[in-house]
């Protein structure tokens, strides 16, 4: 049985792009079309960034999730996702806890899975694979 499974090992990274594709640009697409006011109120007076840091994560959100949805440059764009993510949870989440409002528990499971698409790339269905002879 486990053998079988074995064959579709290549469809994992698919799984893991169309997830997290998904998430990140509803919620990337929510930020850059209606709340970037309240993004540029998040970094600059949570954060204590500068205002173009706002607009910097929350396009680099939205291309990398369009990247990731494609599998073209999966590995960047899953690196760069894992780190707003990563900044996300250590600078906004990590004060609400784990679980409820606010909690790290999505944060958490999208950042391991965008790190997981670093290291095995963008898989059978990918652009990556097919324009860039990657796997």
């Amino acid at each position: 049985m486990l053998k079988r499974l074995d064959r579709f090992r290549g469809a994992v990274p698919l799984l893991l792009r169309g997830a997290v594709g998904v998430v990140m640009l509803a919620h990337a697409q929510h930020t850059v079309f209606s709340g970037m006011a309240r993004q540029v109120d998040l970094v600059t007076r949570t954060l204590h960034l500068p205002w173009p840091v706002a607009y910097l994560s929350a396009y680099a959100e939205l291309a990398g999730a369009a990247l990731l949805l494609l599998g073209l440059f999966t590995r960047w764009a899953g690196l760069t996702l894992a780190v707003i993510l990563g900044v996300a949870i250590a600078r906004v989440h990590w004060a609400y806890g784990l679980r409820g409002p606010g909690g790290f528990e999505l944060p958490l499971v999208l950042c391991a899975a965008a790190l997981a698409l670093v290291f095995l790339g963008g898989g059978w269905l990918s652009l990556d694979r097919h324009l860039l002879r990657e796997g």
